[in-house]
């Protein structure tokens, strides 16, 4: 019984030092100051003026809303928008034969995970800027979730404007469906920004500071800045219940040996 009390006090561990990180990136997010797209501008030029430009560097936060040079349309929601994640999970039945006795066991797989639109612009109300959302953490809008039962006959997973080749059904395996799930940046979207305004690549942009944290949401500052908080303090609470556990379970294993 020890070997699994060091199993739950490791896990334990691990969630303490996710929980740290997580309170790291709250304070990094509560302390950060906002600017304006117009006020970060000058201060480019500013910089630019002086030293020639790629030397401007400023961490700070922003917010406004979404555009794009080209908008881009969600293949299932068939929403407006500058960024969308799709995702397909098959969802299947196997044969597990453990000696004499055939059960059925449940598994799936991801047979897709596409992503575009890697930059948008947020525009504040007073300029724009462009953002590298492949650098981000995003926090997106939530779509399409949806289950298509079966597997289709001819190899192909079809809805809407999405389709995927999935290949025959493998010997062994009942297809139980798959499942489609769509997030988006709808275009126009109000964005809250945290990260680091630069020009190195020569156009002013937010993208990943050296601290680490560059954060897109749909969801306000004030929201963000309180998901960080809770996620840091479930973390710990995990972390200590399963230490605590580990702990006890280790004694007992020893008594008992």
């Amino acid at each position: 019984m020890w070997i699994f009390g060091v199993i739950f006090a490791l896990i334990g561990v691990g969630l303490l030092f996710a929980s740290r990180a997580q309170a790291r990136r709250h304070q990094t997010l509560a302390t950060t100051e906002a600017s304006s797209v117009a006020d970060l501008r000058e201060l480019s030029a500013s910089v630019a003026s002086e030293l020639g430009p790629g030397y401007f560097n400023e961490v700070t936060e922003i917010s406004g809303a979404a555009r794009a040079d080209e908008a881009l349309v969600a293949p299932l929601s068939q929403q407006k928008c500058v960024h969308y994640h799709v995702r397909v999970v098959h969802e299947y039945e196997e044969k597990d034969a453990t000696g004499d006795e055939v059960k059925m066991k449940s598994g799936s797989d991801t047979v897709t995970d596409e992503r575009r639109g890697d930059v948008c612009d947020v525009d504040d109300g007073s300029a724009s800027v462009r953002v590298a959302l492949s650098d981000a953490t995003l926090t997106l809008e939530k779509s399409h979730s949806s289950f298509v039962p079966g597997h289709p006959a001819e190899g192909v997973l079809r809805a809407g404007m999405f389709e995927a080749p999935i290949g025959r059904q493998a010997a062994g395996r009942k297809t139980r469906g798959f499942r489609l799930s769509e997030e988006i940046i709808p275009w126009g979207a109000s964005l809250y920004v945290r990260g680091v305004a630069t020009d190195s690549s020569g156009r002013l942009t937010m993208t990943k500071p050296d601290d680490g944290v560059f954060t897109v949401s749909v969801k306000s500052r004030a929201a963000t800045v309180d998901a960080a908080a809770k996620s840091a303090r479930g973390l710990k609470v995990a972390g200590l219940v399963m230490l605590a556990i580990g702990c006890a379970l280790f004694a007992v294993g020893l008594f008992a040996g």
